[in-house]
C-alpha cells in the first residue's frame, strides 16, 4: 500500500506536516510502481510521520539516527533530485492553545525546573497533588528533596477515562504502572491530551481523579507563565520549536532569546563565537547551580575562600547541578563567560602555571592558605592573560566577576550588565555580613525560646553563667541577661531585629566559640555538670544537643544524678528518668535494667526506654490498631505506628483540611485576582504568601494538631534494617511476616519517611503495649488501652470496640490458615473496612499449603466465637454477597443495592455450586465457608429467612 493510503488509514492530518515532506509525500504518489529506493524513502518517511505523530518522538533527527544506513543510501545515490532532500528539522506538533486550565502537581526532586517523561500525574486538588509526592506513590516523586507542591498550566484538551482499565488491573493484581502507560501510548495517538483515573485519597475517604499528562513539554508552572505575561517576554507559555530536545524550560527557552538577555550572554543563536561559552549540548544557554547557607542578591569576592580555597582560581563557582555539601541555598544561574579558559585532562598539566597543580606536590596544597593564595596568583595571570572565567571538563565553571551572573528562574528579564544584582535591575542587595552572622548563631545558639526559658528558671539555671567580676571584666553583663536577650530574639523575625540584637549576637557567637574551645568536660566524675557545661546552656548552647541528634528534653531541673546504666547522659526528662525505673513501669515494660532479653526492645542507644512519637488529627486515650489493605499497592498497614523522628510525627499531625486563617485568606484572595485575571495583584498577593509561609512550608500552612510521646512494650519484634530505603519498598509483606513469626510488634530501622526523613519505626500491634510518656500514667497497668492511666476514661463506642477485637481476632485465624467470609456493616467503625477477598487472597499466596490442610479450628466454632463477640457487643455479623465483576463499584448506593439484591437471592436459591462458583468467597475449603453460613443462619433465625441484615463495604 501507498504512502497516501497508509496515511490516511491513520486519519492522519496532511496540513500540519512541514512542505518538503508535503512535496515528498506529493512525488512518491504520483509515481507508478516504485522502485527499491523509492520504497525506502516511503517507508522512512512513514516511520518518521508514525514515531513524530502517533508515538510522540520528539524530532525528525532521532528518527534520522533509527534509519541511518537507509537515508545515508539515499542521500549518498542521489536518488530522484525531484524529490526534496529528507526533512531533518523538527515537526512542531505543539499548537497554540488558546485555553488552559490549572492543576497541580506533588514532587520531591531536589531541583525541579521543567517535566520530563513521557507522562506526568496530576491532580484538581492541590491537597491531594501534595499527598501523592508525600507518600511516594504511583506517580508521586521519588527524588531525594523536599516534597513539595507545583501549580501547573496545562493546555486544554480530550480527556480519555481509562478507570476501568485501572480497576480490572487492580482486581487482577497486574502491573498498574505498565497498564497505565500502554493506555496513555494509545490515547496519544487517539489525539487525547490526557488520560485519567480515580484514585484512593491520600488525606481523606473520597477518591479522587487523577489526571495524566500525555504531553509533559506542553505544561508550565504557574509563576513562570505569569512572570512571562507580565514581563512581555512572550503572551505564549509555548516555547519556539527547535530542531533538539531543550534542557530549558518553557519560560527558559523564551527568555534565553530576548534582546535583553542576547545583549548581556550574547548572540548564542546567531554568533556563537562571541556570546558565552556556557552552553549545552544543543548549544543553547545552560543552567548552573551555586549553593551557599546564605541568602544574597549579589556575590561578594570578599567571601572567597570561605568554605574551600577556590582551587581553580578566585571567583565564584558553580556546577551542573545542585550539591547541598556546600549549603542549604540552591542558586540557578546563567553565565555570561565570553572567553573562558577551559581545562581538559589533557591540556591542565601544561596551562600557564602548572608548578601549583602537579599531583607530587598536592601536599603543599592542603594547608587552607597554600591554596588561597595559589588561587590568587592564578587568577591574576589569567585575567591578564584575556581570560575572564574557567570551565572543567569535569562540571565545574567559575565565573570571575559578579556581573557574569544572573538568576535563571525568570525574576530577571533586564540583564543589565552594568548591575551585580542577580535578579533585576531595581532589586537591592542584603548585608551579607548579618546573613554569616546569623547563620553562625543559628547554629551554635542551638537551644529554642522554650528549652532556655525551662533553664533559666531550675536551680542550675540560677547559678550559671559567668561570675559577676568575670562578667564585668569581659563586658558582656551576665550569662542571664545573655539569655534573657536570646528569648527575645528568638521570638523576633531577623528581619525586624535591632542595632542591639545583632549586637548581642556578635557577643553570643564569640562567648559560645571561646567556651566550646577551652579544655575540660562537660560532667564531672559523678555526672554532674561542670561549670563549662552550664555556662554554655545560660549562653543558649546545649553542647550535647547535637550529639544527641535532636531536641533535648532534660535542660530543667537537677539531673547532676540521672545517667544511664552506661554512664552516658539520658536522654530523658527528670521525671521520665524516675518513672521508668519504678516497679509499677517495669512490670508493664520488663526490667530493662536487670532482665533486658525479656523486656521491651523499644530502647535508645544507652539501653534506657526510648521515646517514641504518633502524629494524629484526633483526640482520643485509647488507640485502635489501623487496618487498612491497600491492594493496589501490596501494602497492608496492620497495628499502631511511632517514629523515633519527633519531625515525622508532626506530619501526621497536620490537619490539611484547617489552613491557618491567614493562608486561607491569601488563597482566597489568589483566586479572585485569578478570575479577575488581575495578575499584577495576583503576582504581589502570590510573593506576599511565599515571603510569610515559604511557598512549599506544609507546617506554616496548616494547623498542627496533636504529637504524642510514648513507650512501647514490645518484647518480641520483628525487626528488619531498611536500609535507607522508601517506606513503600520496606512495608510490602512485613506485617504478614512479623504475624507468621508470632511477634508482638515490628521495629523497621533506618527507613525513609515522609520528607525524605531517614528514622526508625516502630508498630504496635496491640493498644496496651502503649503508655503515654508525658508523667500522666504512673500505673501502667497492662490489663488498660488507656494510654493515661487505669482509671482512664472510655472515649471508644462498644461497636468500635467490637470492630478494633474482631481484627485481631481475625488475624490471628488467618495467620493459621483460616479465612473469612463476613463483612462487618460500614456504621461499626468511622475507618475504611478491609475486604474480605483481598485479606483471604493475600494470605492464601502467602500461607504454606500444608498449614492451611491442618487447622484445627472448625467453621462452626469460628463463626459461633465471632456470632458470640458481636452479640458481647451488641452489633449484628453480616454476609456478603458481591459478584466479581462488581465488587469495585464507586457508587454507594449502588453497592448497597446490589449487596441487598444478592444477599436475598443467596438465601433464597442457594445451591452448594452458585456459591463456589459465583460469589468472591475464596476459601481453602468451599465447605468451611458454607459452615460458616450455616452458624450464622441458625444465630440469626430470628431474621427470617429473607430478611437478613444487610450491609455493603466501602471499596478502597
Amino acid at each position: 500500500m501507498k504512502l497516501i493510503a497508509r496515511l490516511r488509514e491513520l486519519d492522519f492530518n496532511f496540513s500540519e506536516l512541514p512542505e518538503e515532506i508535503k512535496d515528498s509525500i506529493k512525488l512518491l504518489d504520483d509515481k507508478g510502481e516504485y522502485n527499491e529506493k523509492e520504497e525506502l524513502l516511503d517507508s522512512t518517511i512513514f516511520e518518521a510521520i508514525r514515531k513524530l505523530y502517533m508515538e510522540g518522538s520528539s524530532s525528525v533527527q532521532q528518527v534520522n539516527r533509527e534509519h541511518q544506513k537507509e537515508i545515508s543510501q539515499i542521500n549518498n545515490d542521489g536518488f530522484n533530485t525531484d524529490v526534496p532532500p529528507y526533512s531533518s528539522k523538527s515537526i512542531n506538533i505543539l499548537k497554540q492553545d488558546k485555553d488552559t486550565i490549572t492543576l497541580y502537581h506533588g514532587t520531591s526532586s531536589v531541583n525541579f525546573d521543567k517535566f520530563k517523561g513521557d507522562i506526568v500525574y496530576l491532580a484538581e486538588n492541590s491537597l491531594e497533588a501534595r499527598g501523592f509526592a508525600l507518600d511516594n506513590i504511583i506517580g508521586g516523586g521519588r527524588g531525594k528533596g523536599t516534597p513539595r507542591l507545583l501549580k501547573v498550566i496545562a493546555p486544554k484538551g480530550e480527556i480519555k477515562d481509562i478507570n476501568e482499565q485501572v480497576e480490572n488491573a487492580i482486581m487482577n493484581e497486574d502491573d498498574i504502572d505498565f497498564i497505565i502507560e500502554s493506555q496513555a501510548i494509545e490515547a496519544r495517538k487517539q489525539g487525547y491530551e490526557f488520560v485519567s483515573f480515580m484514585h484512593p485519597s491520600t488525606i481523606g475517604s473520597k477518591d479522587f481523579k487523577v489526571m495524566v499528562s500525555l504531553h509533559p513539554e506542553k505544561l508550565i508552572i504557574e509563576e513562570q507563565y505569569y512572570k512571562m505575561k507580565q514581563g512581555g517576554t512572550t503572551a505564549s507559555h509555548q516555547p519556539r520549536a527547535t530542531n533538539y530536545k531543550s534542557n530549558l524550560t518553557p519560560a527558559q527557552q523564551a527568555l534565553v532569546r530576548t534582546p535583553n538577555f542576547k545583549a548581556w550572554f550574547g548572540d548564542w543563536e546567531n554568533d556563537p563565537e562571541n556570546a558565552s561559552k556556557v552552553v549545552d549540548e544543543n548549544g543553547e544557554p545552560m543552567v548552573v547551580y551555586h549553593n551557599s547557607d546564605s541568602k544574597f542578591n549579589v556575590f561578594d569576592l570578599s567571601y572567597f575562600g570561605k568554605s574551600d580555597g577556590g582551587y581553580a582560581g578566585v571567583g565564584f563557582y558553580f556546577a551542573n547541578k545542585s550539591i547541598k555539601g556546600y549549603g542549604q541555598y540552591s542558586y540557578q544561574c546563567f553565565l555570561s563567560i565570553k572567553n573562558p579558559l577551559v581545562r581538559t585532562s589533557d591540556n591542565w598539566k601544561d596551562s600557564f602555571m602548572p608548578y601549583s597543580w602537579i599531583p607530587n606536590r598536592a601536599n603543599e596544597l592542603k594547608e587552607y592558605t597554600s591554596i588561597k593564595n595559589a588561587s590568587l596568583q592564578w587568577t591574576d595571570e589569567a585575567k591578564k592573560r584575556g581570560y575572564d572565567g574557567f570551565i572543567d571538563e569535569g562540571g565545574e565553571i567559575v565565573a570571575f566577576y559578579p556581573n557574569q551572573i544572573k538568576l535563571a528562574d525568570g525574576s530577571n528579564t533586564t540583564f543589565d550588565a552594568e548591575i551585580k544584582d542577580i535578579r533585576f535591575e531595581d532589586g537591592g542587595s542584603v548585608d551579607d555580613k548579618h546573613d554569616e552572622l546569623y547563620r553562625k548563631w543559628k547554629q551554635l545558639v542551638n537551644m529554642s525560646a522554650s528549652e532556655l526559658e525551662r533553664f533559666y528558671d531550675s536551680e542550675e539555671g540560677k547559678k550559671a553563667g559567668l561570675s559577676a567580676s568575670e562578667a564585668k571584666r569581659q563586658g558582656i553583663g551576665s550569662g542571664r541577661q545573655s539569655a534573657r536577650w536570646i528569648m527575645r530574639m528568638k521570638r523576633t523575625p531577623k528581619a525586624e531585629w535591632t542595632d542591639e540584637m545583632w549586637k548581642w549576637a556578635g557577643r553570643q557567637v564569640s562567648f559560645i566559640s571561646r567556651m566550646s574551645g577551652n579544655e575540660g568536660a562537660l560532667f564531672d566524675d559523678k555526672g554532674r555538670k561542670t561549670r563549662k557545661h552550664l555556662s554554655l546552656l545560660i549562653w543558649g548552647n546545649n553542647p550535647i544537643k547535637k550529639n544527641a541528634g535532636g531536641e533535648m528534653l532534660h535542660l530543667g531541673g537537677d539531673m547532676s544524678k540521672h545517667l544511664a546504666p552506661n554512664g552516658k547522659p539520658s536522654n530523658l526528662t527528670q521525671e521520665q528518668w524516675h518513672l521508668v525505673r519504678t516497679l509499677e513501669f517495669k512490670a508493664w515494660f520488663g526490667d530493662w535494667e536487670n532482665d533486658p532479653a525479656n523486656a521491651s526492645k523499644v530502647v535508645d542507644e544507652n539501653g534506657e526506654p526510648l521515646l517514641v512519637y504518633h502524629g494524629t488529627t484526633k483526640e482520643f486515650t485509647e488507640f485502635i490498631p489501623a487496618n487498612k489493605f491497600r491492594k493496589d499497592w501490596l501494602v497492608w498497614d496492620y497495628g499502631i505506628y511511632f517514629s523515633n523522628n519527633k519531625d515525622t510525627a508532626r506530619f501526621y499531625a497536620l490537619d490539611f483540611t484547617k489552613p491557618i486563617p491567614e493562608f486561607a485568606k491569601l488563597q482566597d484572595e489568589l483566586r479572585q485576582y485569578e478570575k479577575k485575571q488581575d495578575w499584577e495583584s495576583y503576582q504581589k498577593t502570590y510573593n506576599e504568601q511565599k515571603e510569610k509561609f515559604g511557598i512549599y512550608s506544609v507546617e506554616k500552612q496548616y494547623q498542627i494538631n496533636r504529637i504524642i510521646p510514648c513507650f512501647l512494650s514490645i518484647k518480641n519484634p520483628y525487626i528488619v534494617d531498611g536500609e535507607k530505603q522508601r517506606w513503600y519498598m520496606v512495608m510490602k509483606g512485613l506485617i504478614i511476616k512479623s504475624l507468621q513469626s508470632k511477634s508482638d510488634g515490628a521495629i523497621v530501622k533506618n527507613i525513609i519517611e515522609t520528607q525524605g526523613i531517614v528514622q526508625n519505626t516502630y508498630i504496635a500491634f496491640e493498644p496496651n503495649q502503649i503508655k503515654i510518656a508525658d508523667g500522666t500514667n504512673t500505673t501502667f497497668n497492662p490489663e488498660s488501652n488507656d494510654i493515661r492511666f487505669d482509671r482512664g476514661g472510655k472515649v471508644l463506642s462498644e461497636q468500635e470496640k467490637f470492630f478494633a477485637e474482631y481484627m485481631r481476632m481475625a488475624s490471628v485465624f488467618m495467620a493459621n490458615g483460616i479465612t473469612l467470609i463476613v463483612s462487618l456493616p460500614n456504621e461499626v467503625t468511622p475507618f475504611k473496612t478491609v475486604s474480605n477477598s483481598a485479606i483471604i487472597e493475600l494470605f492464601e499466596k502467602n500461607q504454606p499449603e500444608q498449614q492451611k490442610k491442618e487447622s484445627k479450628y472448625s467453621a462452626k466454632k469460628y463463626f459461633a466465637d465471632l456470632c458470640a463477640l458481636a452479640d458481647k457487643h451488641g452489633t449484628t455479623l453480616y454476609l456478603e454477597a458481591m459478584p466479581r465483576n462488581k465488587y469495585f463499584l464507586k457508587d454507594i448506593d449502588k453497592r448497597k443495592k446490589l449487596s441487598n439484591d444478592y444477599l436475598k437471592k443467596y438465601y433464597s436459591e442457594f445451591d452448594f455450586k452458585t456459591f463456589s462458583g459465583n460469589y468472591m468467597v475464596r476459601t481453602p475449603d468451599v465447605k468451611f465457608s458454607h459452615g460458616g453460613k450455616i452458624t450464622i443462619e441458625k444465630h440469626y433465625a430470628k431474621y427470617g429467612k429473607h430478611n437478613i441484615p444487610t450491609s455493603y463495604l466501602q471499596s478502597f
